[in-house]
């Protein structure tokens, strides 16, 4: 038992720290969440440690100029 805590602990310490960092050097959650669409088409929510700016959704269309394509591509964008 001790060593089975002892292993989760060596685990998700560097995930606590990742997530500790996020919180200290930005505003906002450390856990980014998004619905996506999954497998037969039902929505899902993501969780992933944040790793750009909180409102980096929000200004993706001014960034882009309004092009923004289904997936986050500008529509100019050959490939």
């Amino acid at each position: 038992m001790v060593v089975g805590g002892l292993f989760l602990l060596v685990a998700v310490l560097p995930v606590l720290t990742l997530a500790g960092l996020i919180r200290l050097t930005s505003p906002g959650p450390a856990l980014f969440t998004q619905q996506r669409i999954g497998q037969y088409g039902r929505p899902f929510t993501l969780y992933k440690l944040r790793t750009m700016r909180q409102d980096a959704e929000a200004q993706l269309a001014d960034v882009l100029d309004g092009a923004v394509g289904v997936y986050y591509k500008p529509k100019a964008d050959p490939g």
